[in-house]
């Protein structure tokens, strides 16, 4: 699952319907996800990732973002 860093832009305009969340288990820590049936992957917040001590591996780094938001692409270059 490749890790994002939180984005630092305007708040979007965009406002979305109510969310799905579920109880998963990642790496042994339990926590809560959030179902986006237009995902084109699985993420998880590079600040979750230090708060929980979840271990990362390297990966070729990715380009990703948010498909309604005009902020910039993250690079993603690690996953748990």
């Amino acid at each position: 699952m490749p890790i994002v860093e939180e984005s630092e832009t305007e708040p979007s305009t965009y406002r979305p319907v109510p969310s799905i969340r579920v109880p998963v288990k990642v790496k042994e820590t339990l926590m809560e996800a959030l179902i986006d049936c237009g995902a084109e992957g699985d993420f998880i917040l590079e600040r979750v990732v230090k708060e929980k001590k979840i271990p990362t591996v390297p990966i070729k780094p990715i380009r990703v973002g948010q498909a309604l938001q005009k902020s910039k692409k993250a690079i993603v270059n690690r996953k748990v």
